[in-house]
């Protein structure tokens, strides 16, 4: 079968090529991936700057699909089954976060796309458990985005919390930022905006505009400067050291900040004595609970998250450098591989 492979933890190293098609155990599914989502983890995996657990692998892990085989032992799951996956896999299934739900913190977990062959291809099988049914609302590009809006709602509404009177800035206009945004308006948020920089405003900062979100552009100091310690949450969706300290400038004493983005340096400069001075409470959210996919899938079924305004990109696995090159360089916000 057709996939994108990684061979090797280096620079770019990356082709479409012929895998094996996968097997279907006896506990497992096997589906036929429709889309695929580019994500930003998979630009630093093409970089070198994020390391494969095992090369070559085939690459993706925000993907949806059909079932279209499933193991003699799989229950709940029907062949024709339209599906989104959670990528953490080979969890223990005994340690205390396992035990408690949080199985997406096991020290054992490994990644689809990352660790072990992910949806970057025609067919990947994976175990039930982390498999969820896409109502009927949901097309598959969607369903390809689902990982990304479960980041979110795990950050904003499992760890962090917005209330109907709280404003909120969002930091990065990314997909999750953007998605960020939806979901804090969808619970109640009565204000909500979103700051870039000035390579944003005329893509990604438009589109939150069209979405319905007031945009900021970071470079403008006279109009920052009127929102300063304005917010009650803060959402820190860039991962960069600036979009950090922004974040601690935008929030209001006693504010929460959630933190999403990872940056990939391993020290970040924050300025940490005004979030002392301010009382802030920071909550640094990583990867997505169970409760949180569940949530994303009700959010964008009812339509209060709209994904497809963010699919800039809609292009065959082949066109894969095309995909990643325009997100790259911030001319486009999510790209789809069809496989």
């Amino acid at each position: 079968m057709r996939a994108l492979i990684k061979k090797e933890n280096k620079p770019e190293c990356m082709e479409v090529g012929e895998v094996e098609k996968p097997s279907c155990p006896d506990d497992h599914v096997l589906i036929r991936v429709l889309a695929g989502g580019v994500c930003g983890t998979d630009l630093h995996i093409r970089t070198g700057e994020w390391i494969c657990g095992r090369v070559p692998v085939v690459m993706g892990h925000e993907f949806s699909g059909e079932i279209a085989e499933r193991g003699k032992n799989v229950q709940g799951f029907q062949k024709g089954d339209r599906v989104t996956v959670e990528p953490h896999i080979a969890t223990c299934g005994v340690c205390e976060y396992c035990l408690t739900g949080r199985r997406h913190l096991c020290p054992s977990k490994k990644g689809l796309g990352i660790d072990t062959n992910g949806g970057f291809a025609e067919f990947v099988a994976v175990d039930p458990v982390i498999v969820h049914k896409l109502p009927a609302a949901i097309s598959p590009e969607e369903g390809a985005l689902m990982e990304p809006t479960a980041i979110v709602c795990h950050g904003v509404l499992v760890k962090g919390s917005v209330r109907s009177c709280d404003r909120v800035a969002v930091v990065g206009p990314g997909p999750i930022g953007i998605i960020a945004a939806q979901v804090t308006r969808a619970v109640g948020a009565k204000e909500v905006i979103v700051v870039g920089v000035e390579r944003d405003r005329e893509i990604r900062l438009k589109l939150c505009e069209d979405l319905g979100f007031e945009p900021f552009v970071a470079e403008d100091r006279k109009r920052m400067a009127r929102i300063k310690s304005r917010y009650d949450v803060v959402v820190e969706a860039a991962g960069v050291s600036k979009g950090i300290g922004l974040a601690v400038d935008l929030l209001k004493r006693d504010g929460q900040m959630i933190a999403i983005g990872i940056p990939m340096e391993d020290q970040s400069s924050v300025p940490w004595a005004e979030a002392v001075r301010k009382s802030a409470t920071i909550h640094c959210s990583y990867s997505s609970s169970f409760s949180a996919w569940e949530m994303s899938l009700s959010l964008v079924e009812s339509g209060k998250v709209r994904l497809k305004p963010l699919i800039t990109h809609d292009l065959d696995l082949g066109e894969w450098k095309k995909a990643f090159d325009v997100l790259v360089a911030g001319k486009g916000v999510k790209a789809v591989l069809r496989p």
